[in-house]
């Protein structure tokens, strides 16, 4: 009985130096990720804050910043497209000007639902995609407020691009 055990024993420590002297798996190292520019890659909107991002999505090591709802899954559909239309926007932005310490809105002086001009103000305004929306009268920005968040985004940019 004694060398049953003893025998056990010596197994067990041949057993435990052979598991010390075997090569140790490294653990795996957390994946570095950079914050992209305050820039959203779908709609080319600056976006003021991180935290007043929709959302963000890590592709390829780099955190890009969703500017709405409709974004993410655009992003998602065709990063590769998105991420080309982002760098260039970013080398735009900073060849213009430095990263600025205050964020001034854009003022859009066209209403978004009839298209008109807005000459002076009307009290009606609101804010989407970092820049302030104002509206002809009283009756469009309830209009505009029914719409999806992309729709009113599209609707905004394509004001800008004008």
């Amino acid at each position: 009985m004694l060398k049953r055990i003893a025998v056990l024993m010596a197994a067990g420590a041949v057993l435990a130096s052979a598991a010390l002297a075997a090569p140790q798996a490294k653990p795996a190292k957390a994946a570095k990720v950079k914050d992209a520019k305050l820039i959203c890659p779908v709609m080319g909107a600056p976006i003021t804050s991180k935290a007043k991002a929709f959302s963000n999505i890590v592709y390829k090591g780099t955190r890009y910043f969703m500017c709405c709802g409709g974004c993410p899954d655009q992003f998602n559909a065709s990063p590769a497209k998105f991420v080309k239309a982002y760098n260039e926007l970013a080398k735009k932005a900073k060849k213009t000007s430095s990263t600025p310490t205050t964020t001034t809105l854009t003022q859009v002086m066209s209403c978004p639902i009839s298209g008109e001009a807005v000459k002076g103000s009307t009290g009606e305004t609101t804010t989407v995609a970092g820049y302030e929306v104002h509206f002809c009268c009283a009756g469009c920005k309830p209009q505009f407020d029914a719409l999806s968040t992309a729709e009113k985004t599209n609707k905004v940019l394509a004001l800008v691009k004008k």
